[in-house]
This record gives structure tokens, sequence and C-alpha cells, in this order.
């Protein structure tokens, strides 16, 4: 007997067991029905199975929800199903397939006693809300928190249905939209919509479910925001006779609403916006409605989702003196990060232009060849991030030292000892005489990108980054490079300087580094300020991260009592 074989007989053994029958009707799938008693009742149930491999979870559809659990509203599906788990946190061993269906059964009915029996049940709903809507998906971005005349776009992707956002800002839409004369075209078929704001999260109280029908809408929206019945009619009606208006309400907790067909033969009778409002009042409960679930793109939902506990880097000016190898993937983890974005700025600052030699390790395609780094980083940053704040310098970095006075933060992804040892003595020199300097962070790769450092230089009691090799012609104090193991340069043509060469992933690891720094920077937990990361092993030595102290040799700082 084949292995597939004997998982399909074991599968069948235990489910027979519990009651259930294979359902033989579905030909791609494990299908079995039966039933599960959950708070004193027998609900039917069909499981099925989309594998042996047991690489995803098996769905689980009521078969009779209305009669057998009427009440059920938290985490059902459009299609009937039931989510007892995710798939990202439980993993069904492929191994023990008899074992793996009694717990997925087990899991299932808990979920359908706690749905049944739960308390507090408004509150889990209301903790998943949108989903629970079970409507069509549209992106958000309202910044209004009072009610307010709003706009839904359709965006043209290449499949269909459109893209919906809605907004009460037009220039929301050049997030999704970076071009401007297809921005046109989407504001020229843009439909009108109505929101209203309320201050406590959505659920659905005992007595409602996903509204059907105009009426089901008005009484859910009474539930969450009193006295608003006749308001959403009027709202409805307000475009007459070009549009109907569609209602949306928004929440802490997301954003759904409904559409109303105006072709709907009931509706095409009014002469005049009152009459509208009347039929439409009179109909609520044959009229139907398109159901909408949210999903945010706000600037802060994008910046701050993925971050965890760390703030987004949105309020900060930040210049970037380099953007070669390490600066130029730098520049875009720093955008994602939210660098450049509400009152912030990112300054990029290169005098050098992309060439073929670059091309291999840098984050510029080919089609930027040519171009200055700073202005095709801008540009292709654009190209993803449209409301971005970038300044794109090509100038030699040296001369243009004093004018970053301003920043919070300078983050030197140079690479060139010389010019790294400028930039530092410059901001140290300025913090000593004028009590205050940006900080500044320096980044770097060892060797044939054998292993990558940061430093960050914030104040007088650590290091800074001559303090690393405070003399000229001697080695760094914590070089991650074993003994005997150096940079191998590599001849280049007649009229090109000599290269180090290494691929693309060291100054990716280089560029991740840095970030993970400067957040904790931001967070204001920058501690370790020196980190180190090992990418080719058998070239490199463990440095452990810290605060390094200053070198009492360093003629940048040495002389200086830390304050």
């Amino acid at each position: 007997m084949s292995d597939e074989a004997q998982r399909a007989k074991d599968l069948l053994r235990t489910l027979a067991h519990k009651g259930f029958k294979r359902d033989r009707s579905e030909t791609k799938a494990y299908r079995y029905t039966g039933g599960l008693k959950a708070a004193g009742r027998d609900v039917s149930v069909s499981i099925t199975f989309p594998d042996l491999e047991f690489t995803r979870l098996p769905e689980l559809i009521l078969l009779n929800p209305e009669q057998e659990a009427p009440h059920v509203v938290a985490h059902l599906t459009a299609s009937g199903g039931f989510c007892f788990a995710r798939n990202e946190d439980l993993i069904l061993d492929r191994y023990d397939v008899g074992g793996t269906a009694l717990m997925c059964l087990e899991l299932a009915r808990r979920g359908l006693e706690r749905a049944l029996t739960h308390k507090h049940l408004e509150q889990e709903i209301a903790q998943e809300f949108p989903q629970h809507w079970l409507g069509m998906p549209f992106y958000y971005d309202i910044a209004a928190t009072d009610h307010i005349h709003a706009t839904l776009y359709y965006v043209p992707r290449n499949r269909e249905p459109n893209l919906v956002l809605l907004t009460d800002r037009v220039d929301v839409l050049k997030r999704l939209v970076s071009d401007e004369a297809a921005r046109r075209n989407v504001i020229a078929s843009s439909r009108p919509a109505f929101v209203f704001c309320s201050n406590t999260d959505l659920t659905f109280g005992r007595d409602h479910r996903q509204p059907l029908t105009l009426a089901a809408f008005i009484a859910w929206l009474e539930s969450v925001l009193p006295n608003t019945g006749k308001r959403a009619i009027t709202e409805l009606a307000g475009r007459f006779p070009d549009h109907l208006v569609s209602l949306f309400v928004n929440a802490p907790n997301g954003c759904v609403g409904i559409l109303v067909d105006a072709s709907l033969p009931i509706l095409r009778g009014a002469q005049r916006q009152q009459g509208l409002e009347r039929i439409a009042m009179a109909n609520a409960a044959t009229i139907g409605v398109q159901r909408y679930s949210g999903t945010r793109v706000d600037l802060p939902f994008i910046f701050r989702r993925n971050l965890n506990s760390h703030p987004p880097l949105t309020d900060k000016r930040i210049a970037l003196v380099g953007c070669g190898t390490i600066g130029s993937h730098l520049a875009k983890f720093l955008v994602q990060s939210g660098a450049g974005h509400d009152d912030g700025t990112l300054l990029l600052l290169d005098n050098q232009t992309l060439e073929p030699g670059n091309v291999g390790r840098h984050y510029l395609g080919t089609t930027s060849i040519g171009d200055s780094k700073p202005g095709a980083l801008k540009a292709e940053i654009l190209r993803q991030f449209p409301e971005t704040n970038i300044l794109p310098m090509t100038a030699d970095a040296v001369g243009f030292l004093e004018t970053l006075a301003g920043y919070d933060l300078i983050v030197d992804a140079t690479g060139e000892e010389a010019l790294s040892m400028t930039i530092n003595h410059h901001f140290v020199a300025h913090r000593y005489d004028h009590e205050t300097a940006p900080d500044v962070l320096h980044v770097r790769l060892f060797g044939n990108g054998a292993a990558a450092q940061a430093l960050l230089v914030d104040g007088p009691n650590f290091a800074c980054f001559k303090c690393l090799k405070p003399d000229h012609s001697g080695n760094w104090r914590f070089s991650p490079l074993k003994s005997g193991v150096s940079a191998a340069q590599m001849v280049a043509a007649c009229g090109e300087g000599q290269y180090i060469a290494y691929g693309v992933a060291a100054p990716v690891m280089a560029a991740a580094l840095a970030l993970q720094l400067i957040l904790d920077w931001k967070n204001g937990t920058p501690t370790p300020r020196m980190r180190t990361i090992r990418i080719e092993k058998k070239d490199t030595q463990e440095v452990a991260d810290k605060n390094p102290d200053r070198s009492p040799r360093c003629p940048v700082c040495g002389n200086h009592q830390a304050e």
C-alpha cells in the first residue's frame, strides 16, 4: 500500500470512529460530514482536508447554521466556514494523521462552544470585525474624526475587479497610482461616499448579523451610532440624480460599508431627492446592499505594523551620505521604516554616477547606468513610495558637511575610510564646540564583504569612529577579520580605480545591520552602539557587540573629558 493510501485509510478510520462519513462527491479533496456537540447542541458540519500533506488547515463548514447555531457570528467566513485556528499558529503533523484529525475536530468543537456561550462575544467579534462583516475588499485612509463626505476611487490593476480606495483626501490616491495621467482617469470615474466616524469599536450585538438589506444596515448603524439612521438615508440620496452615495462606518478597529444599486426598479421612480429618501425609507427592508470590508492603507499603519515596539522614522531628518552598495539598499530600508514621511526628510548625498560595475551589488539596475546615484535612487523610491520627501544632492560630501548640522542623524555609508574619518572629525568637533551636533552612524564592510560593522556616535561617553583606529597605520581595535586576512584588490581597466569584489549579499546585510541600529536609536535604546555581523565565517572572528570605550590615543576626542 502506498504512503498516501495508508494515510487516507488512517484518516477514514479515525473520523469514522467519531461518526463522520466520507463524502465521495468531493473528488479533489478529503471531505467528511458528521456532527460536533457544543453547548448542548448537535451541530452538523463538514471537514475537508485539501490534501494529506497537512500543509494547510482543513476547512470546517457549518451545514445548518440557521437552525443549529443561529447566534454564531464570530469566526464565520463568507462561504459558511468556521475559522477555528490560523495556518500560521497551528502546525499540523503529517506523520500522525489520526491524531491531527482529532486535534482539528476538538479545536473546532471548542471554538463552537465558545461562540455559542461566551459572555464577551461582542469583544471577540470586535477584535476581527472587518473580517466578520464578510464584504468585498477595499482599502481606506480616513483622516477625519467626525462624519465626513469622502470618495471611492476604482484603481485599475492587471486583474479584475479593480482595487477600491476610500479616502477623504485626493492626495492619498498618489500612494496607489503614481502616474499623473492615470490618476486623472481614476478621479474621473470616482464615486461619492459618506463616512460615519465612531470612537468605539465596531461589533455585532446578539440580535445583529451581517446586513443583507438597507434596513438591516440602518438597524446595525443605530446600535453603533444612535440617531444616525435618518442621516444615513439623507446622505444616501444626497447626490441625486447622479449617484447613490455609498455609506461607511470608520472606527478604531476597522472600516466597513455598503453600496446600494442605483438601478433597482423601486428606486428609479424618484423625481427629487426628497422622493428618493421617502422611497428608500419605506422600502429599506427590501433594498439589498453590497457589503464592503476595509483594510487600512494609511501611512501610520504601513510603517508601524511590522516594527513591533519600534516607532517609525517618520518625523526625523536623516542624511544618508553615500548612495553606493550599502547606501542604496539602506535608502530603501529607511523609507520602508518611515523615513521621509510626515515631517521627516531623507537627504541622499553622493557625487557619483551608477556604472556597469556597480550594478551587481547596487539596489539600482541597468536602466540607471550613467545616472546620478542620488537622483536615480529618488526616482526609483518615489515609484514605490510616491509621498516620500527625498532631497537628492549630487555633491562632494566634504563641502556639504556644514549644511548637515540641522539634521537629526547622519548615516555614513561611504565605505571610504578617509572620508569617514573626515565626517567623524567634523561632527565630533562640532559637538564639543557647540554642545550639540547630529548623531552619526558609520557602517562599513571589512575585507571582501567578509563582515559588516556599524557604529553610532551619539555623544562623548563612548568611542568615536577614529577611536576604533586611533593610529593611522595601526590596526582596527575591533576588527572582525582573522589575522592575515585582508581585502583583495581587483585590478580594473585603465582609467578606473581598483575595487574590492564582493556580491550583493554583503551590502544588504550591512544595510540591515545599520537599519536595526537606527531603529533602536529612534526608540531611545541604541545600546550596544557598535554591532558586527560575520558574513564569511572562515575569514572572520567573533567581535562582541558593545558600547566601545574611547581611546586615549584618539586625536579627535581623546583629549576631551566625557560629560
